[in-house]
């Protein structure tokens, strides 16, 4: 059996949050520099659920359901039995 790592913010968190969306530039918290937004797409049509920017070799989570989530706390760590 499996254990996959998850995180998870809850709705209370993400509320009040600052909104962004895919195309925005944000400053980056690790090197200071501006990087801009992108979405995922699901299931072939583009999504704004996670917003990631990149920074240099890093891949990084900035927004879920469009609320900015640096700088912030993760609601909920763990493992998931599949």
């Amino acid at each position: 059996m499996t254990q996959n790592p998850y995180i998870g913010y809850t709705n209370s968190t993400l509320k009040g949050r600052p909104v962004v969306h895919a195309g925005d530039a944000i400053a980056c918290p690790h090197c200071d520099e501006a990087h801009i937004l992108e979405g995922c797409e699901e299931d072939g049509q583009p999504s704004e659920m996670l917003l990631f920017f990149n920074c240099g070799e890093r891949l990084c989570l900035a927004a879920v359901d469009n609320c900015l989530v640096i700088g912030i706390t993760v609601d909920v760590s763990g493992n998931i039995t599949p």
